[in-house]
């Protein structure tokens, strides 16, 4: 059975240059973008249960309204962003190699936006608050030595693969005079970041009559100690992710190898059937079922966690697969690459169920461009997911008669 998918929300120009990397964190029910420039954008997850009246001023109304800016965060833009999925903890990686660790600060609403009024009963699930940095992993981390990121889903660690086929974790709430205790055995070893300091603009709850307020810059103190290195080859690490249980730790590299890690002996899981060509992206169903693995091969490929073995080939891209999700119960799975398509998965079927093709994405729609990254999302009052790329754009689809 088909699925179609509609425009929702788009935001024009949300970032001034391409848009590399998305992470939804739940708890706060916040987007975060990062982009080749240096600040971080925030928007709320938040759409109302209809759909928008264009026309309409009251705040409530607004569906996924930008919220906060974290200026400064990477001098040479940020490429990669990830955020833990019940933990208070976001992470960004930078161009110059320098990891910071964001936490989700709550505030009581009323106090947020200085009204002293009840929040809006429709606007639950919108969670009043603001994201301020909580430090920077310094261990003499240059560019290279950190690209792609993970957190567990408690936020405590912390895993990053490198340009030379290293993979490094980090306990974030360890002391960083700790780091010396590295687990060293045939895969570990060790390792930690570092540099400067950013400015936060936390905003009041969603409304278009009011600009962000900025707040004090933070202070950069470091932050995590380094817990231990795997050594998977030579090749680049372009993808990892982190088991929702976080007993296993997957990797995605260059010449189209795949690993699995076993968090909990801190040795290798499983060497999985290596794809054609470069694996851009690797993801666990929430229930670590599968691990779901793309990238310039044009296939999704799905693998048994328990077993290693490949079970399915999900063909239908005609370029490069850049990214991958799971909506929350697993039954489906979201792809977005090079050709500006966006392909909705039925992984129990094995088939594709929709597309979102360039030609069909208009400016700010977030489709018709490279698509860097694609998540699920709450529309309304289904799910749909947002998708931003080479324009630097925002598009929020919602699936039809979800409204």
């Amino acid at each position: 059975m088909s699925r179609q998918y509609l425009t929702h929300t788009t935001h024009t120009h949300a970032h001034a240059s391409d848009i590399f990397s998305l992470a939804v964190h739940r708890p706060s029910a916040t987007l975060l973008s990062a982009s080749g420039s240096s600040s971080l954008q925030v928007h709320s997850t938040y759409s109302p249960p209809y759909l928008p009246d264009p026309d309409s001023l009251d705040p409530s109304d607004e569906a996924f309204p930008h919220t906060q800016t974290l200026s400064g965060a990477h001098k040479l833009g940020c490429h990669h962003v990830a955020a833990s999925r019940e933990g208070k903890r976001a992470a960004s990686a930078g161009f110059g190699g320098e990891v910071r660790v964001w936490r989700w600060n709550d505030v009581d609403a009323a106090m947020h936006n200085g009204s002293g009024s009840t929040p809006d009963p429709r606007t639950d699930g919108h969670q009043a608050g603001f994201w301020e940095l909580e430090g920077t992993i310094h261990d003499d981390c240059k560019a290279g030595d950190v690209w792609a990121i993970a957190l567990s889903s408690d936020g405590q660690y912390l895993a990053s693969t490198s340009m030379d086929g290293r993979v490094n974790v980090w306990d974030l709430d360890a002391s960083p005079s700790s780091s010396s205790a590295v687990d060293t055995n045939d895969t570990p070893n060790d390792v930690n970041a570092g540099p400067t300091s950013t400015e936060t603009q936390p905003t009041t709850k969603p409304k278009r009559a009011r600009s962000p307020r900025k707040k004090p810059p933070s202070t950069d103190k470091p932050i995590g100690a380094k817990l231990r290195q795997y050594d998977t080859g030579k090749s680049f690490g372009m993808a990892i992710d982190i088991s929702p249980s976080g007993t296993l730790t997957a990797t995605g590299h260059q010449k189209g190898s795949l690993h699995l890690l076993n968090n909990s002996t801190s040795r290798m899981h499983a060497s999985l059937l290596s794809l054609a060509g470069p694996v851009r992206a690797v993801k666990f169903s929430p229930a670590e079922t599968f691990l779901a693995a793309a990238g310039d091969g044009r296939i999704v490929a799905l693998y048994s966690t328990r077993s290693g073995e490949q079970v399915a080939l999900l063909e239908g891209h005609t370029s490069w697969v850049f990214d991958l999700d799971f909506n929350a119960n697993g039954t489906l799975l979201v792809s977005g690459g090079w050709a500006g398509e966006v392909r909705v998965w039925d992984v129990e079927r094995r088939e594709c169920v929709s597309v979102v093709k360039g030609d069909e994405g208009k400016e700010g729609s977030g489709a018709g461009a490279a698509v860097w990254g694609v998540k699920w999302v709450r529309v309304g009052r289904g799910e749909g997911f947002v998708c931003a790329g080479r324009r630097g754009d925002l598009g929020w689809w919602r699936e039809a008669a979800s409204g």
